[in-house]
C-alpha cells in the first residue's frame, strides 16, 4: 500500500508543559465560548441543565469543567433523538418538472447614479 503524498506537510511543535496553567484566569475567547454554551444549555429541559452561573467561573480549569459537563449533556441528548427518515429518491428516469427559465429584464442604457 502506497503512502499518500500531500502538497505540503506542516510540522507542529510539541506544546510546552508550562502552556497548561489551569489556575490562570480565562481569556475573552473562553468567556465567549461559555456564553454560547450557556445559550445552548438554556434550550435543554430543566432537569438536564447544570445550574451553573457562568459569571462565577474565573479560571481555565473551572471553564473546562463546565464545558465538559454541558458538551456531554448535549451529546447524550443528541444521541437519544430519533433519526429523521430520509427522503425517497425519485424513480429512475423520472425527473422533476423544471419551469422555464425566467426572461431577464433588459438593462437601461442610461447613466447609473
Amino acid at each position: 500500500m502506497k503512502k499518500k503524498k500531500y502538497a505540503k506537510v506542516v510540522n507542529v511543535p510539541q506544546i510546552e508543559s508550562s502552556a497548561y496553567n489551569h489556575s490562570r484566569y480565562m481569556s475573552g475567547l473562553v468567556m465567549h465560548q461559555l456564553i454560547h454554551l450557556r445559550t445552548a444549555e438554556e434550550s435543554l429541559p430543566e432537569k438536564d441543565r447544570t445550574g451553573t452561573n457562568i459569571s462565577d467561573l474565573h479560571t481555565e480549569a473551572e471553564a473546562a469543567e463546565y464545558i465538559g459537563q454541558v458538551t456531554a449533556k448535549l451529546h447524550r441528548l443528541r444521541a437519544k433523538r430519533p433519526k429523521r427518515a430520509k427522503k425517497q429518491a425519485t424513480k429512475l428516469g423520472a425527473r422533476k418538472k423544471q419551469s422555464a427559465p425566467r426572461a431577464r429584464k433588459p438593462r437601461s442604457k442610461g447613466k447609473r447614479k
